[in-house]
């Protein structure tokens, strides 16, 4: 399943939008499926962190964040990273996530970059939010996280790019792998490509 998650906050109401449908490539035309998925939400709020569960479905719903007293710093789709699902986040709810992502366990950051290769791959996240993805992960302080950023940082093929992409990502690599690599004892050789 793919879940989609929005933050709904208007006034004292807080809640969440949710629905889910089949994960499939874009442009896929295979049929959707109808199932219900246990799925659990952790936020954070003014540096208390909550966890929410429920059933999510093929109908849009919101549920309320029964201790949300304001709206959320952020929210995670996948608490624990223990879900078989993939949670895709509508923009604002992704830019918190990179904003407060080192803050989050090594399982959880490792179930977020895992979701967004495959929603890359898929062809359900632009490339341009794949970069800011990996490049937040690379913050991480988990040399785990990092790992699985590298990953989904250099699954965005050159040849894919469009000039003001590539030069993102080689920005990324100059800026946060070059300084990583020499930190852990890679020594740089002349010609020596990326």
């Amino acid at each position: 399943p793919l879940v989609d998650v929005s933050l709904q906050c208007t006034g004292k109401n807080i809640g969440l939008k949710v629905s889910q449908q089949r994960l499939r490539p874009a442009g896929s035309s295979v049929p959707d499926m109808q199932w219900t998925t246990p799925a659990c939400f952790r936020y954070g709020q003014g540096g208390k962190v909550e966890t929410q569960c429920l059933e999510v479905n093929n109908t849009a719903k919101v549920v309320p964040l029964a201790n949300a007293k304001a709206c959320p710093d952020w929210v995670l789709g996948n608490a624990n990273g223990a879900g078989y699902y993939v949670t895709r986040y509508d923009t604002a709810l992704e830019k918190k996530l990179t904003t407060n992502v080192a803050r989050l366990p090594e399982q959880e950051a490792v179930a977020l970059l895992s979701d967004a290769a495959l929603r890359a791959e898929s062809g359900l996240m632009p490339v341009d939010a794949a970069l800011e993805w990996a490049v937040a992960n690379i913050r991480h302080p988990s040399p785990v996280v990092k790992r699985q950023a590298v990953s989904l940082l250099y699954a965005q093929r050159d040849v894919w790019l469009n000039p003001k992409q590539l030069k993102r990502k080689q920005d990324i690599v100059k800026k946060e792998l070059l300084p990583l690599a020499v930190k852990l004892g890679w020594k740089v050789k002349p010609n020596e490509d990326e």
